[in-house]
Parts: C-alpha cells; structure tokens; sequence
C-alpha cells in the first residue's frame, strides 16, 4: 500500500527548501494544491517543471498594495 504524504504550505515550502511566500506566490501563479489546503511534493514539483518562467517577484503583492485592495 502506498502512502502519500499531504504537506500544507508551511510543508511544502520547508520540502522544496523554500519561504512560504514562495508557495503564496506559486498559488497566485495558478499552483492548486490538489486536496483543499493541501498537496504533495511530486505535484509541485511537476508545476514548478512546467512553469520554468516562475518567479516570486511576479506574483508577490507588497503590504502597501495588498492594504489598498
């Protein structure tokens, strides 16, 4: 049997030695975590894979922006 290991985004982003504002950014590129809050490491890997161009500096909002909204 199989196991999968659900991580959230502070899992997530400790497994791909990341901040969770990376994984914030990954999500507002269009990342879905596949089980509500939730996903793996093979699933974001595979995003990360077919998206090369990603880069946190396109998808962060400042504080002052995210106030204003």
């Amino acid at each position: 049997m199989t196991t999968i290991l659900l991580l959230n985004i502070k899992q997530l982003a400790d497994h791909l030695g990341r901040s969770r504002g990376y994984v914030t950014a990954m999500k507002r590129a269009g990342y879905r975590m596949h089980y509500g809050t939730k996903t793996t490491l093979d699933h974001a890997l595979k995003w990360l894979e077919e998206n090369p161009e990603f880069r946190t500096t396109d998808h962060i909002r400042s504080h002052t922006s995210a106030i204003c909204d």
